[in-house]
């Protein structure tokens, strides 16, 4: 077994918290390129993604690995399958927000992670407060004729308003994607 592999079977009969600096510094690189090369385009997922993997690092992939294998084989292994978990929650979340542009918002806002609801209500809240009573009552669900009623404006200028306020939550959320 190599070095890094040794050290990782020391570890986990001993608990040393010295050894596990030294592992640390030694693993990090290997998280840090694996998730590079599936994030490439993304650092938002990126950083995401490194974060839950440290949080992943200490609580199973150190204590469960078995010494069968290069250490780095087998976390590159763990790491890339639990990107592509990652990576198809995403994809569900992206289908969901294309599905978010057709109906109002808060029809899938429940599946959304709590960071992306952040993200969604900042947008929001820096539109007008006109705009902002517009969205809110679109979002519960009310008619465009209740809104037209309520507002005082004509059918296409609640048309305009509301596309523009999508397509600057579209802007907004573009990272995200």
């Amino acid at each position: 077994a190599d070095d890094l592999s040794s050290q990782i079977l020391k570890w986990q009969k001993s608990k040393d918290p010295n050894l596990a600096e030294e592992i640390c510094v030694l693993v990090i690189p290997i998280l840090e390129r694996t998730i590079s090369y599936i994030y490439k385009r993304n650092e938002f997922l990126k950083d995401e993604a490194f974060s839950k993997e440290i949080e992943k690092l200490w609580s199973s992939y150190l204590p469960r690995f078995n010494g069968s294998s290069k250490f780095e084989t087998y976390l590159s292994s763990a790491v890339k399958n639990d990107m592509i978990d990652l990576l198809r929650k995403g994809k569900r979340q992206e289908e969901v927000i294309k599905r978010a542009y057709k109906k109002p918002l808060c029809a899938f806002y429940e599946e959304c992670s709590d960071e992306f609801k952040k993200a969604v209500d900042s947008c929001v809240e820096s539109f007008s407060e006109e705009d902002q009573k517009i969205w809110k009552m679109y979002e519960s669900g009310e008619s465009y004729f209740s809104i037209l009623k309520k507002e005082n404006i004509s059918k296409t200028s609640l048309k305009m308003k509301l596309y523009r306020m999508r397509s600057r939550l579209r802007n907004h959320l573009s990272q995200y994607f």
